[in-house]
Parts: structure tokens; sequence; C-alpha cells
């Protein structure tokens, strides 16, 4: 049976579902989720794949509120969210949002994010990556993630060149952005 915490979380989580959906890093997360069955996360991952991050959050969101609920589950969601590097949205579901100010840098930074995107297709993303990982912006896993990134970009470009040898190609040409 439902308790009334749980009406109350499940309320709180729908409140800042729109909020959380941008801010909950899917990929890290789930693996401390596991009150979620393995059948229940698979559709999750899909999505992150075929849709992005914020999609995948949003329906992650929608199996974590979903009746019946184990005992204990907000609070393994909220630790499953410190754990998974969103202490953002952890923060949002402990009553501790950040103040106005912050929150609205933050939009502007993720906003200049998404307007220099397009430019950044040619950025030196080693250069990059070592200069953030030496102001600890960035951390091992991050490095690993952008050397794979890269080596499977590489990749990608060399079979098209291959495919194509009259035309040379670029990340942009395969619609890839390079990240870190």
């Amino acid at each position: 049976m439902a308790s009334d915490d749980d009406e109350i979380h499940e309320r709180l989580i729908e409140g800042f579902t729109e909020r959380l959906q941008h801010i909950i890093n899917v990929e890290e997360v789930l693996g401390y989720l596991h009150f979620i069955e393995t059948a229940r996360k698979e559709p999750i991952v899909q999505k992150l794949k075929s849709e992005g991050n914020a999609s995948a959050a949003k329906l992650l969101i929608s199996v974590v509120v979903e009746k019946p609920h184990t005992e204990g589950w907000f609070r393994a969601f909220v630790d499953a969210l410190h754990h998974g590097g969103s202490n953002l949205a952890a923060d949002y579901l402990e009553s501790n949002p950040p103040d106005p100010e912050v929150e609205a840098e933050n939009d502007y930074c993720v906003q200049l994010i998404q307007l220099l995107a397009p430019s950044l297709v040619d950025m030196k993303t080693e250069e990059v990556c070592n200069h953030c990982f030496s102001r600890q912006l960035l951390n091992d896993v991050d490095k690993d993630k952008r050397k794979v990134l890269q080596q499977k970009t590489t990749w990608r470009l060399k079979a098209a060149r291959v495919r194509s040898p009259w035309k040379s190609l670029s990340p942009r040409d395969l619609h890839m952005t390079p990240q870190v």
C-alpha cells in the first residue's frame, strides 16, 4: 500500500520533471537504480541512444514514479542521483534547489553551449580535454569517454573515405559532433 510520503514524493518529482529531465545524466544514474528491473531499464537505454539524454530522463522519471513502489524507492532515487553525478537534480528533490541567480547563470551557460555547439565541431578535443582535466573540470571517466568517441569518429571517417575516396569528409559531413 502506498504511503502518504510516496504521494508527496511523486508530486515533487512530477513538479520538477521539466527541470530534472535536463539535468539528470541518465547513463551515469541508471546503474545505481537497483529498484528498477533490468527489463524496465532497457527501453530507457534505447531511448538514450536514439533520442538523447532529455528524452531518456523523461522516461526514467516516469518509470521511477510508476506504482507500486518498493520501500525506500525515493531515497534510493535521490542516492542514485548523487552517486551518478546528478547532484543538482538530487538537490531539487531534497528541497535544496540552487539560488535563483545560480540557476539563471546555469541556464545561460547551457544556452550558450547550445548556441556555440555547431562551431565546436572543428575544435581540437584532445587539447580542450587536457586543459579541462588539468583544471579538474573533467575526471578520468570523462577523459576516457572522449578518447573512445574520438576513436569511433576517426574509424567512421576512414571507413567513409574508403567507400568514397574522391570526396574528403569531415565529422560535420557525417553529422557527428565530437564531445568531451
